[in-house]
């Protein structure tokens, strides 16, 4: 009876201790002041930095051409400007070790202004870590001062951006939080959260965020952007981001975690949409269906739930170039804006003088040759009509080794998609030819071209030889499932399968899965382009920007991505696995 009794005391005991324990749990959130932009938050700091410098990947990308080529661009070089202004204001540099005399474990940091740099740390500190930092022992460098609701800070003022800008810096102890702010209001505003005083105005009580953090995985680091807020801010526009932020106006915000288990790190994304949307999900069976699709050795292969306008664009994508490949908005952002002359006069079509638009609008696609062609008027939605008007399971093969044309190098492309039951294989094959015929020929000559059809292990393999382009398109109807290569060897390949993973790692229905092998891609890339530059060195772009990239990362083995939609959130994990050693 004396242990029937005891027990119920433990469990209340036991509770009691723990909502204790919650109840001391750092949460920035509540503290910080509303309005933020960006949020980084990590649960011990110094494991962070300590990962970083022991991260052999980290180095090597530090000393790699890449990071050279990026440092020296415009937003690089005012982010290292205005970080060098922090210091001298400080009295200071601002680095690891700076960061690591100011904080015991958990951290945050909260942006405001990207242009300004208006920011807001905070850090739980015990007064003897307050007092041994070396931010305290700068203090005779700064002014006293006390706020009205008697907390001593101290602040330094300072000009920036060559004279053009006035900056502060304040830093104070709030019941056992170490305050640093660029903005008096920001650290009174932080300081009212802190102390509980009237209504608090704290990010926590944005929905933007509220949402999302609640079903947040927890990382290493954890950042938190309010998206709809960025694609206004010019700053972010101008310079953050060399994109369309139209692109981006379906997301509300965004929170990524980072994990780290031995040498794997898992990056947990979710978006909040703006608005609800039916969620687009390819059942479990769909995606072991098409993964066992996957050839052995595959560098790169995406499984993704499209429609038909998808899979009739991977079909001519495989045929042609991932160029053609136009799928729904719901399936991917467009990278770029619609075109546009980036010259002063827009009316002129000839080479005039670039404005300062060409620096982040040089990469855009030149959509309005892709648009034209013949296969965007009239083969491409005439095919679209042979995979029916619902959605389905969409597989794309991309491997990296060269194929051996005359004119020019190529990758392998291939894909696979499941069709309806009244899918018309002899409309499709008629279809494929009529555009392969137009694409390939002079002015949409037509070359009369025919269906080759061979048997092979039960499977009928029909291929279509395209002379001017010396390659070849080939297809198999195996059951439901549309397999296709511009490589009648990669589609013998795509019906043995022979993918590690027959089946969906997550039992739960997705959108999307797509695997990188980076092993298998970073060995054909060298024989790729050095087959097309011979003569390089390491001053060109892909012999030496992307090289070097590749070689920062080599200790990586894979990437997957996963993808999982939901009405409001949209979740996605994405895995760099570790290469064995």
């Amino acid at each position: 009876m004396r242990r029937i009794a005891i027990t119920p005391i433990l469990i209340l005991a036991a509770a009691a201790f723990l909502s204790i324990a919650g109840a001391d749990r750092f949460e920035p959130a509540e503290d910080l002041p509303a309005g933020a932009l960006i949020l980084a938050e990590t649960r011990d700091l110094s494991k962070a930095i300590s990962a970083w410098e022991r991260s052999e990947t980290g180095k090597k990308f530090l000393e790699s051409r890449s990071f050279r080529e990026l440092s020296d661009r415009r937003l690089a070089l005012r982010l290292a400007s205005r970080w060098k202004e922090f210091s001298e204001g400080v009295g200071s540099k601002i680095d690891l070790a700076f960061l690591r005399s100011v904080s015991e474990r958990d951290a945050a940091l909260a942006v405001y202004d990207p242009a300004k740099l208006d920011l807001v740390f905070l850090t739980p500190v015990s007064q003897t870590i307050y007092e041994a930092s070396v931010l305290f022992g700068l203090r005779d460098r700064f002014e006293e001062h006390r706020t009205d609701k008697g907390t001593v800070f101290y602040s330094k003022d300072f000009q920036a951006d060559n004279g053009r800008q006035d900056e502060q810096i304040l830093f104070g102890q709030i019941r056992g939080r170490l305050v640093v702010a660029t903005d008096r209001k920001l650290f009174e505003a932080t300081e009212a959260n802190i102390l509980g005083n009237g209504n608090r105005r704290s990010l926590a009580r944005d929905p933007a965020y509220s949402e999302l953090k609640r079903g947040a995985k927890d990382g290493l680091l954890t950042v938190w952007i309010d998206q709809q807020a960025l694609n206004k801010d010019y700053y972010f526009r101008r310079y953050w981001t060399g994109k369309d932020v139209k692109a981006l106006d379906e997301y509300r915000s965004g929170i990524f975690s980072v994990a780290i288990d031995n040498g794997t790190v898992t990056e947990h994304r979710r978006y909040l949409l703006s608005h609800e949307r039916d969620p687009e999900l390819l059942p479990s069976s769909a995606v072991a269906q098409l993964r066992r699709t996957v050839p052995e050795g595959a560098a790169y292969f995406r499984i993704s739930s499209g429609s038909a306008n998808s899979a009739a664009s991977e079909v001519v994508g495989a045929m042609f170039s991932d160029r053609y490949q136009r799928g729904g908005r719901e399936e991917r952002l467009r990278l770029f804006s619609s075109h546009g002359g980036f010259y002063e006069d827009e009316r002129y079509d000839g080479y005039y003088r670039l404005d300062d638009r060409f620096e982040h609008r040089i990469d855009e696609d030149d959509e309005r040759s892709v648009m034209t062609a013949p296969v965007r008027t009239s083969g491409l939605k005439r095919l679209e009509s042979a995979f029916g008007r619902g959605r389905t399971g969409i597989l794309a093969v991309r491997d990296p080794e060269g194929l051996e044309f005359p004119f020019f190098a190529d990758l392998k492309r291939g894909g696979a998609v499941l069709v309806p039951q009244d899918f018309d294989e002899s409309r499709f094959r008629s279809i494929v030819a009529e555009i392969a015929s137009m694409q390939a020929g002079a002015a949409g000559q037509d070359l009369g071209l025919n269906w080759n059809i061979e048997q092979s292990a039960g499977n009928s393999v029909n291929s279509l030889e395209l002379p001017m382009l010396g390659r070849e398109f080939a297809y198999v109807l195996e059951g439901r499932k549309l397999i296709f290569a511009n490589s009648l060897e990669l589609v013998g390949r795509m019906l043995d399968g022979g993918d590690a993973n027959d089946s969906n790692p997550n039992p739960r229905a997705i959108s999307e899965v797509a695997v990188l092998d980076l092993g298998r891609g970073t060995s054909e890339f060298e024989e790729i382009f050095g087959r097309l530059n011979p003569e390089a060195n390491e001053n060109d772009f892909f012999n030496g920007n992307i090289a070097s990239l590749l070689a920062a990362i080599s200790a990586v083995d894979r990437i997957t991505v996963e993808t999982r939609p939901g009405k409001r959130v949209i979740e996605k994990t994405i895995t760099f696995h570790a290469r064995p050693e």
